[in-house]
């Protein structure tokens, strides 16, 4: 133990106040767990299993306490991790054959126990079938009214490289729906539906008139029923080609979009995804869909042709969420615009915008027009939640001076002004203070503004008016940080100092900050323009963090420090692994804080407060 690397170096010898040896000749503590865990005292209860842990890594004592503590606490994950690690230890002193030595094993069958329809769907689907054939009373059971909803969700997964499951007869399928009850299934999932007859998902559709979820992935050569009013429950529907068919094929062709069977569904269709555009849509021949809210639209063709996003806001014209992408790098503001006489009439109910291309944009024009578009559809006055994935591309300062911000065919600033902004999340795009000024100064004085991004670029561009001579006024002049490495850390200090109107403002929870270069030899929390910064939020809370301009114990020392200054819960970072991320998260631990190697995956769509 003296030796034990989480001493960090230091020798520790044991406490001389404590003696062991007359605490067990007495036979233990006077106050059993059992009554430490009713009384409520679980800190000092995990404390005491986590001592007996480092004494005993041999035994199982020590693992079996801390994750019957991890399950008091409601962390199963933790418990399951417990008491593996315990039957791992058994496995090695396997002449120890006693019950206490076993209890791990019991324990970690218990807890790795999950409700079997929470399984993967092929694993779900093997055991009714192996249940089904035990007995006919089983069958008569499990297929009876009463359990009906176990079969109103048909799902046939699939994986790319891997054989497809078995398709079922005809005549199987209808004993499933037929178990289903009236209306038949509810959900169908179909993730191969080139590998699948184009009669069995017509048989599907047809026999499930109550459907509300759809999701068919793949398709290449198939085609949907058409029948009108059919499918009046319908609210959930995803659809993607196999090599870019949507694209190449007209519409409800074989292999083309089934416009005509989302167009039957259009009363009740709120949640549409589609991959794969058919070429009628770029030409603005978008059908209409009144009730849709959350619409994702991606291309697998790559053909990048600028797509007339606006279009879809005649077609969609109650949008609430819209995602762009994956494979749709370009967009384009034309054509559309004309539709509408007023700004304020183009989605006026839309919330949530993420561009993610998913894909690297290259430069030139469709960069440029794509870069307009995106300033067009961040200006919508109704927008709370925007992200922008721009790529490596340098799209130079999307959001300039408001003397700048005037478009072509509209002056948005007339109409937009941010105000209901909460999060603004560009983990890639480099946004002047100036232009960050005009984005979030309304949201930060309404108190909406929740969270924002803050990404530090090597050389920075600003727009500063600077005096001329009498006959010409003032000028408009673009001046270019130095980008050497050598003044890395004060263009870092510019750029932070430009935000500093941004300071303690208590609506922010969220912060994510991306490759700053700050000095780390600052004598103190003072001294350094970060920890200043950030110490400002009163109720800052997460903080999503990376720099690849420090090295690892540099940034282990930034992350320490700035834990020290704020209050915050949770850290997301991917700068440090290994032993250096084990030391931050037992230092985070130590200051209440999670620690993630791994950033958070955006769900979509996604939740709005109501």
């Amino acid at each position: 133990m003296n030796i034990c690397p989480c001493a960090r170096g230091v020798e520790r010898r044991r406490c001389t106040c404590k003696n062991f040896e007359k605490v067990a000749a007495e036979g233990g503590p006077g106050c059993p767990s059992h009554n430490i865990w009713a009384l409520g005292k679980l800190d000092h209860a995990v404390k005491s299993a986590e001592w007996i842990l480092e004494l005993a890594p041999r035994l199982p004592d020590g693992y079996i306490r801390l994750g019957d503590l991890a399950q008091l606490q409601k962390n199963d994950e933790y418990a399951c991790e417990l008491y593996a690690a315990g039957v791992e230890v058994s496995k090695e002193t396997t002449a120890n054959l006693s019950p206490k030595s076993q209890h791990p094993y019991t324990l970690y069958r218990h807890v790795l126990r999950q409700d079997p329809l929470r399984l993967p769907a092929e694993i779900v689907s093997q055991t009714f079938s192996l249940v089904l054939r035990v007995s006919k009373e089983w069958t008569r059971k499990l297929t009876s009214p009463v359990h009906r909803k176990l079969w109103r969700n048909i799902v046939f997964p699939y994986k790319r490289y891997m054989r497809p499951s078995p398709m079922p007869s005809p005549d199987h399928l209808n004993k499933i729906l037929s178990w289903a009850g009236e209306g038949g299934a509810r959900k169908i999932v179909i993730d191969n539906v080139w590998a699948v007859a184009e009669s069995i998902v017509t048989q599907l559709l047809e026999s499930s008139p109550n459907l509300e979820h759809l999701g068919l992935h793949l398709i290449s050569k198939q085609t949907l029923p058409v029948h009108q009013n059919k499918w009046t429950q319908l609210r959930h529907v995803s659809l993607s080609c196999d090599i870019a068919y949507f694209d190449r094929t007209e519409v409800d062709r074989t292999g083309g979009l089934p416009q005509t069977f989302l167009q039957n569904a259009a009363s009740s269709l709120e949640h549409l995804n589609l991959v794969g555009i058919p070429w009628s849509w770029y030409r603005g021949k978008v059908p209409h869909f009144p009730q849709v809210k959350t619409l994702q639209i991606g291309s697998d063709s790559e053909d990048n042709i600028l797509f007339p996003i606006f279009y879809l806001s005649i077609g969609f014209p109650r949008l609430e969420q819209l995602r762009t992408g994956p494979g749709l790098p370009y967009l384009d503001d034309e054509s559309a615009m004309i539709e509408h006489k007023k700004w304020e009439d183009v989605w006026p109910h839309l919330k949530v915008f993420r561009y993610d291309p998913s894909q690297e944009e290259k430069g030139g024009f469709e960069a440029i027009r794509t870069r307009e578009t995106l300033r067009y559809l961040t200006s919508l006055h109704s927008l709370q939640h925007i992200f922008l994935a721009v790529g490596k591309v340098d799209w130079g300062c999307m959001f300039p001076d408001k003397e700048e911000y005037v478009l072509r065919r509209f002056d948005v600033t007339q109409h937009s002004h941010f105000r209901n902004l909460r999060s603004f999340e560009t983990p890639s795009l480099v946004i002047t203070p100036a232009g960050g000024r005009i984005l979030l100064s309304n949201a930060v004085m309404a108190k909406q503004l929740t969270s924002f991004d803050l990404l530090f670029s090597k050389g920075i561009r600003e727009s500063v008016i600077v005096p001329d001579d009498s006959l010409t006024g003032t000028t408009r002049k673009t001046i270019y940080r130095d980008s050497r490495n050598d003044i890395m850390e004060k263009n870092s200090i510019w750029h932070l100092k430009g935000y500093e109107w941004l300071c303690g403002t208590p609506s922010i929870h969220t912060l994510g900050l991306y490759e700053f270069c700050f000095p780390v030899d600052a004598e103190s929390d003072e001294d350094s323009p970060l920890l200043r910064f950030l110490a400002t939020f009163p109720n800052l809370r997460t903080l999503k963090i990376n720099s690849s301009k420090y090295s690892a114990p540099e940034f282990v020392s930034l992350v320490v420090s700035i834990m020290r200054v704020t209050h915050l819960k949770t850290i997301y970072t991917t700068c440090v692994d290994g032993e250096f991320l084990d030391k931050l998260r037992e230092t985070a631990q130590e200051h209440g804080v999670q620690l993630m190697s791994q950033f958070p995956e955006q769900q979509w769509p996604m939740p709005l407060a109501s």
